[in-house]
């Protein structure tokens, strides 16, 4: 069968933008897990970065230990040359700008909202750090196909894609509940208190899960997301419909967790806990004065009096 032409995933005459399922995996053996802790959380870091130069937004984003869902929004207009300009120094990618680059910037808007480049320069970008970082220098691709691709054409395609991306670890046995699974969207919105995609979300799910005005906010997407997935859950793990119902409805009525709890990983990949001023001289131990002086900390608690503070190192050789 030949491949589909990209152009059926760009925005129509009389779209302003598409929703995309986005979708890869490793290019070994379907048995292999190549992706650990430190490759997933780094996928996710560099999906941040990259999204730093295009127009496409992500809502949902899950990394497995071999292959990764998307769901984004592409509008049907790029960046201008100017907010390009100010996101590349935004991104601070070392360049000057003057005349020589000029047509660097322009290129970059141009091609701001086409998927397939954000696709390769996201996938290329990812394999060349996971090469790097391998003991055996690995070398040569890390994906299966150039990436799959699944226009989400309606408000209800869209809910119902979102909670399957979402709901991967679940399906796959390593966590019992989607809050569980740091390496998701929806597991980082519960566990940190913050969603990595929060403006993104309250801009399209509001419409993908058919709320009322007043729910249209992070708070009762939020909610919405709870229910959903706790009743799918339920479904899941052998649970009747009634059972299913009484556990949405528990779960839309819970108030966000304590920080101390929400924020496990913190407490769980941390080389350092404590004080700001321990942090730093602790950083100093680990890192040398001149790199300590530019790392930042990760905040894993706060409750307006006691602040603790991590020194991550979960990412290596970056």
């Amino acid at each position: 069968m030949s491949r589909v032409k990209r152009s059926v995933f760009k925005p129509g005459y009389l779209e302003e933008g598409v929703y995309l399922h986005l979708y890869n995996h490793y290019c070994g053996d379907a048995s292999m897990r190549p992706f650990g802790d430190a490759e997933k959380e780094y996928f996710l870091k560099y999906l941040k970065l990259t999204l730093q130069l295009y127009a496409i937004e992500c809502v949902s984003a899950v990394v497995m230990s071999n292959h990764f869902h998307l769901i984004v929004y592409v509008p049907k207009e790029g960046l201008s040359i100017p907010e390009m300009a100010e996101r590349i120094k935004t991104a601070k990618l070392g360049r000057m700008f003057d005349e020589k680059c000029e047509d660097y910037v322009a290129r970059r808007a141009e091609m701001s909202n086409d998927i397939s480049h954000f696709m390769k320069e996201l996938q290329q970008g990812y394999t060349c750090w996971f090469n790097r970082t391998r003991l055996d220098h690995r070398r040569g691709t890390l994906w299966e196909h150039r990436f799959k691709c699944s226009k989400l054409a309606d408000a209800s395609a869209l809910a119902t894609c979102m909670l399957y991306v979402e709901m991967n670890a679940v399906r796959g046995g390593l966590v019992h509940s989607t809050n569980e699974y740091r390496f998701c969207t929806f597991g980082i919105w519960q566990q940190s208190g913050n969603h990595p995609f929060a403006e993104s979300m309250v801009k399209h799910m509001g419409f993908g899960f058919s709320l009322n005005e007043n729910e249209r906010n992070i708070v009762g997407i939020e909610a919405h997301m709870r229910s959903r997935l706790a009743s799918l859950e339920a479904l899941f793990h052998g649970k009747n419909i009634d059972e299913a119902d009484a556990a949405a409805a528990e779960a839309a009525s819970k108030k966000p967790g304590a920080p101390l709890l929400k924020k496990s990983r913190f407490w769980i990949d941390s080389v350092v806990l404590g004080g700001k001023i321990t942090m730093k001289e602790q950083a100093v131990h680990f890192l040398g004065v001149e790199r300590a002086a530019k790392r930042r900390f990760g905040k894993a608690y706060d409750d307006g009096e006691t602040q603790i503070f991590s020194l991550r190192n979960l990412i290596k050789n970056i």
